[in-house]
C-alpha cells in the first residue's frame, strides 16, 4: 500500500526533477576527490534551487523577495521520494 502525502513547495515536479538530475553527478565528484568539479555542480545545484523558488534557499529559508511567491501543490510518497 502507498501513502500519499500532499506537501506545498515552491518547486514543482519538472524543476524537481531537473535538480536531481543536475546533482546526479555530485556523489561520483566527491568519491573520486574531484573537488572542483563537485564544488561547481554544488553551485549550479544552489542556482537551480534559487532561480526555481524565488531566491529562497537554505539560508533564507524564511525570506521571501517577492511579496507573494506561487506555491505548487505535489503529492509524495510517504518516504519522500
Amino acid at each position: 500500500m502507498r501513502c500519499v502525502v500532499d506537501t506545498q513547495s515552491l518547486i514543482d515536479d519538472a524543476e524537481l526533477e531537473e535538480i536531481q538530475a543536475a546533482a546526479e553527478p555530485l556523489k561520483d565528484q566527491v568519491a573520486s576527490g574531484d573537488y572542483h568539479a563537485a564544488f561547481t555542480t554544488w553551485d549550479d545545484i544552489f542556482r537551480l534551487v534559487k532561480q526555481y523558488s524565488s531566491h529562497v534557499d537554505n539560508y533564507n529559508f524564511l525570506v521571501f523577495e517577492k511579496e507573494t511567491v506561487p506555491v505548487k501543490k505535489r503529492s509524495l510518497p510517504e518516504n519522500g521520494q
